[in-house]
């Protein structure tokens, strides 16, 4: 929230998630919707009041940023290992000899299918070519 990273003190009506409501409260003033014009009030004419919830806001927004960032920091990690393992993989089929394999397959039945000899694309086999004299 880029107003408790701000220290500003919030004021927001309670919600039907008591979790997420637990989760905020301390650091936003949380009341009922009706409640709101009274506690912005209350806020204004106390400074105290208003700085403490103010620094509690900020803290809460600290402590969500630093558990944001060991999560972000343990996908990125995840999506390193990933493209890893994919680079391996691609580097297996280099050295058996096979990463051209699929595109000359592909172009072989499009060829074949330009000929005109197309039959026996559907079942995934290609016709057997007719050698051409030289």
């Amino acid at each position: 929230n880029p107003l408790l990273a701000q220290g500003k003190a919030v004021v927001s009506a309670k919600s039907a998630d008591k979790f997420l409501d637990s989760l905020y409260e301390g650091a936003v003033e949380l009341v009922d919707s009706k409640q709101i014009p009274k506690a912005i009030s209350r806020l204004l004419l106390d400074d105290v009041r208003r700085m403490k919830l103010e620094w509690r806001s900020y803290a809460l927004s600290q402590q969500l940023q630093r558990k944001a960032q060991s999560v972000l920091c343990q996908a990125f990690r995840s999506m390193a290992t990933l493209a890893t393992d994919s680079l391996d993989s691609y580097d297996a089929w280099k050295r058996a000899g096979l990463q051209d394999y699929v595109p000359y397959v592909a172009e072989r039945r499009m060829q074949t299918c330009l000929t005109g000899n197309c039959s026996n694309m559907t079942n995934g086999t290609m016709p057997t070519p007719t050698p051409t004299p030289m």
